[in-house]
């Protein structure tokens, strides 16, 4: 009986340990949905979106980063659970607003009446490079409106990982969705250029 239950754990544990680069360096057990064997992507326990949706969105990012020389993102466990839990508790207590003292990037998204998409929050925030001036070095004093841009590009970030949520409440008749990404290392360092 031992031999079985061994076997029957095995897998378990095995799925638990994988991390977003195949090792266990740096991934606990408390990620609720490890990568399965259809998707490399591991998906946050209540994210609204699928593995193919991860794919599009990193395939976006990484073209937009591309344009501007720097390398590409790479989904993150570890940050996508960071960026569920947020975006639930943006849900939960009906609020739009970066989390305090986290030591992550971060872009928000907001949208009623229809499910979005991850592509749709940065396809939302890339617009924001049209306000961008990459010769300007107070580029920062507008960080309000390119903010979400130049997070998406920073040069030192490397991993990013995202959660959805819906509010609770509707507002004006509709139901709206909050989208969360977190980036790290962190971006948006005023005193330093994107790229």
């Amino acid at each position: 009986m031992r031999k079985y239950i061994f076997l029957l754990l095995v897998p378990f544990i095995l799925l638990s340990c994988l991390g977003d680069n195949g090792d266990d360096t740096d991934v606990t057990f408390g990620i609720p949905n490890p990568p399965s064997p259809n998707c490399q992507y591991c998906i946050p326990q209540g994210a609204l979106f699928v593995c193919e949706e991860i794919e599009e969105a990193l395939n976006l990012i990484n073209q937009i980063r591309e344009e501007v020389g720097v390398s590409p993102l790479e989904w993150d466990c570890q940050l996508a659970e960071a960026a569920q839990s947020w975006a639930e508790y943006l849900a939960e207590n009906s609020l739009f607003e970066h989390e305090p003292n986290s030591p992550y990037g971060e872009n928000l998204f907001i949208a009623g009446d229809s499910v979005p998409t991850l592509v749709d929050a940065i396809s939302a925030w890339y617009e924001e490079k049209n306000i961008f001036d990459p010769t300007d070095p107070n580029w920062c004093d507008k960080l309000n409106e390119v903010g979400h841009y130049t997070q998406l590009v920073w040069r030192n970030t490397t991993k990013i990982g995202c959660g959805m949520a819906k509010y609770q409440k509707k507002y004006q008749g509709v139901f709206e969705y909050v989208i969360v990404c977190k980036f790290d290392p962190p971006g948006n360092i005023c005193n330093e250029m994107p790229y």
